[in-house]
């Protein structure tokens, strides 16, 4: 998935970028200092990603994904043409409001949206997520 259904954490050292790490795929960068997608980017499995602020919200737009992604464990299509929009907005000191909205014109009849809500567990240990090749839980479903 892009990131439709995958848990986020953003994070950087520098001010003009931003990484994400989800379950099933990481985002080498996302950068916030208004540089603006390449004009013919090479596809990626994560895709190409361009961060803003909108106030105090994070906008991640998102392009040049491969047939590599994963949009999610059950399996929904996708094409070179999808676009994505992710929006982080902290609600207070304990949650971020996560929104994305796809869009793929050779996969979906109208754009679709998913909103979650992340709470913040700091007495939660984060475990290593081992993403490896042939992984008979995720290809066989019992990862849902």
């Amino acid at each position: 998935m892009p990131r439709a259904a995958a848990g986020n954490g953003a994070h950087s050292h520098d001010p003009a970028k931003t990484s994400r790490k989800t379950g099933l795929t990481t985002v080498p960068a996302i950068h916030t200092d208004g540089r603006p997608h390449p004009k013919d980017p090479d596809p990626l499995r994560a895709g190409n990603s361009a961060g803003k602020w909108d106030g105090d919200t994070l906008v991640v737009d998102t392009i040049g994904f491969n047939d590599k992604t994963n949009m999610d464990t059950v399996g929904h299509p996708h094409s070179d043409a999808m676009h994505t929009v992710e929006r982080f907005s902290r609600t207070d000191e304990k949650h971020i409001a996560y929104e994305i909205t796809i869009e793929d014109s050779k996969a979906f009849t109208r754009p679709w949206k998913n909103t979650r809500i992340f709470t913040l567990r700091p007495d939660w240990e984060i475990m290593e997520y081992s993403c490896e090749e042939n992984n008979k839980d995720f290809h066989e479903g019992h990862i849902k």
